[in-house]
């Protein structure tokens, strides 16, 4: 079974250890809710951080070696329980608007087998 590639956005950034490890950890649980949902996902800001520091250069390094990986995903989810950063508005857009491709908000669900769910965005969300 061919597994469809999902490209994975969700705030990094944080004032905190403490919230910058609850993004990472968020980030994980997204990931883990597209392999269970069937789903390939790379989520570049659990694989690049750990190699760049977080200079202004690296930090665009990542963003735009990001970007090229987008181009490959077949789908683009994004999660906002943690909030939509300017960043993530940036990535929205370009997978919706340049790459034209379908774009998700995935959200907490209770009532979900693995947590969460995820609807297909027509509106574009604001930072």
């Amino acid at each position: 079974m061919k597994m469809r590639k999902v490209f994975i956005c969700s705030p990094f950034r944080a004032d905190s250890l403490a919230q910058e490890q609850a993004n990472l950890e968020y980030a994980r649980q997204l990931c883990l809710y597209a392999i269970k949902e069937g789903y390939a996902p790379f989520a570049p800001h659990l694989l690049y951080p750990q190699f760049l520091s977080e200079t202004p250069e690296n930090r665009e390094l990542g963003i735009n070696a990001g970007k090229e990986f987008m181009k490959a995903c077949d789908e683009f989810w994004f999660g906002v329980k943690h909030g939509l950063s300017e960043g993530m508005a940036d990535e929205i857009q370009d997978a919706a608007s340049v790459l034209q491709m379908p774009v998700f908000c995935v959200v907490s669900d209770i009532k979900s087998e693995h947590g969460f769910s995820r609807s297909q965005t027509e509106k574009l969300p604001e930072s």
